[in-house]
């Protein structure tokens, strides 16, 4: 564990001096206020943008760490399975965070001021949750199979083998989930709803120590540890349906950020025939919005 410990932390120390390096070489370093650096007016705006993230990580290392605290409560079979779930699941979930760049990345140049008609960035979250959708699918199928037929690459125990199966179904389930919801952080980040997320964030660690504590309550053993994976999915599952309604409303109920007056009808609107796709004004070739 020590030496594991010391490799992360090479690694770590490694990356920030070849990100220093690349700086340095690209001339952004020589830019950089050195010895001048003004905390309040210099600060702040990162610390508006790193405080919520910093929360929302903080949440997802707690949760995580309680599931291994509680699996290691549960007894040894229960704690082996979930160190063979818990890292199929890592593995897995692994498959969302590109999503989380990509949001950020292709959402901005539709969310500008001089960018006044909000359906092509509508249009490009949805793609993104769709994408979401798909790719959670398809790690959660693989994390299906490495379940319910790759245990014995790890273990020959049985006790453990059939404990690994009977969380198949929720670990699968909390893989869409995640995968999904990290497509959509990227679009909440890219719209700068970072409070927003941070609130939500707190919420679903809300629920979360609720669930655990009410089903820590009256269920024990591989029964808890089969419920603490669904506490887990819906987690991100509140997470996905406060950011869908933020984000494209409910018709006729709440306006979602994505919307303006061309979307209402308007016919003092302008400019209402801007589509997603390359060129000014969004171009042509537009993806259908999911259904609200």
């Amino acid at each position: 564990a020590a030496g594991a410990a010391w490799a992360t932390t090479a690694a770590l120390y490694a990356g920030c001096g070849a990100i220093l390096l690349v700086l340095h070489r690209k001339g952004h370093m020589a830019h950089f206020p050195w010895g001048t650096l003004k905390w309040k007016e210099q600060l702040a705006p990162v610390m508006a943008f790193a405080g919520p993230i910093t929360f929302l990580v903080f949440a997802l290392l707690s949760i995580f760490t309680t599931l291994i605290l509680l699996a290691n409560s549960l007894g040894v079979v229960v704690s082996a399975a979930h160190r063979i779930a818990g890292n199929i699941f890592a593995v897995a979930v692994l498959c969302g965070d590109p999503l989380i760049q990509a949001g950020q990345a292709f959402m901005p140049r539709y969310l500008l001021p001089e960018v006044p008609r909000r359906g092509a960035a509508r249009q490009m979250a949805g793609l993104l949750q769709s994408v979401g959708w798909g790719t959670g699918l398809a790690a959660s199928v693989a994390c299906g199979l490495a379940c319910v037929f790759g245990g014995g690459l790890f273990t020959r125990d049985a006790a453990v083998l059939a404990q690994l199966r009977a969380v198949a179904v929720p670990v699968c389930a909390a893989v869409i989930t995640n995968v999904t919801c990290k497509s959509m952080y990227g679009v909440t980040v890219a719209a700068k709803q970072l409070g927003f997320l941070a609130a939500i964030t707190g919420v679903g660690l809300t629920q979360f120590a609720a669930a655990l504590w009410y089903f820590h309550k009256h269920l024990t053993g591989p029964e808890l540890y089969y419920y603490m994976w669904w506490i887990v999915c819906a987690y991100y599952a509140l997470a996905i349906g406060a950011i869908q309604i933020k984000s494209f409303g409910i018709p006729g109920l709440i306006r979602g950020t994505f919307h303006d007056e061309c979307d209402d009808g308007s016919t003092t609107a302008a400019n209402c025939d801007v589509t997603l796709g390359d060129g000014e004004g969004g171009g042509a070739g537009g993806v259908a919005a999911p259904a609200a």
